[in-house]
Order: structure tokens, then C-alpha cells, then sequence
């Protein structure tokens, strides 16, 4: 399991969350990436549906964030800094 980076890469401004036409881009493979590095089970394909919701709104509500399934600002730093629980 990968370790616990001490900073996360810049947020790349934009809020990922699921809508219609499906989000999708690097930012959303690299969050999704670094939370597979983390140990969830997810699906590296750069769109952010359903599966990838659904795994952000459970690692927000593991780290005590509000769990609204929106990869913002906060979410992102914590995808690589919070200590791996799961």
C-alpha cells in the first residue's frame, strides 16, 4: 500500500462530481488513481460516474468530511495526506 504523501498536488480548480454528460479528464483519473493507490477499489478510467461517487462519499465520511460525493479542494489535499484507514 502506498504511504502517506506529507503533500498533495495541486487542485486543479474545478469541482469533480457527477453530472450529465459525464465528467471526465486527467484530474479525474489522477484523483482516481490515487485513491486505488490507497487501497479502494475503483476503476482508473478518467469519468467520474457513479462508482466514483460513491467512493468519494464513503472516504469522506471515513476522514469526517461532509459527505456530498464532490471531489473539492479539501477532498483532494486529504486523498493524499489523511492517514490510510481502510
Amino acid at each position: 500500500m502506498t504511504q502517506v504523501a506529507t503533500q498533495a498536488p495541486p487542485f486543479q480548480g474545478r469541482l469533480l462530481k457527477r453530472r450529465q454528460p459525464m465528467e471526465y479528464g486527467d484530474d479525474v483519473e489522477m484523483w482516481q488513481k490515487r485513491m486505488k493507490d490507497r487501497g479502494w477499489i475503483i476503476d482508473v478510467d478518467g469519468k467520474y460516474g457513479p462508482q466514483s461517487e460513491s467512493k468519494c462519499k464513503k472516504f469522506q465520511h471515513e476522514k469526517g468530511l461532509p459527505d456530498s460525493g464532490i471531489v473539492d479542494a479539501n477532498t483532494w489535499e486529504k486523498t493524499w495526506t489523511a492517514p490510510i484507514t481502510h
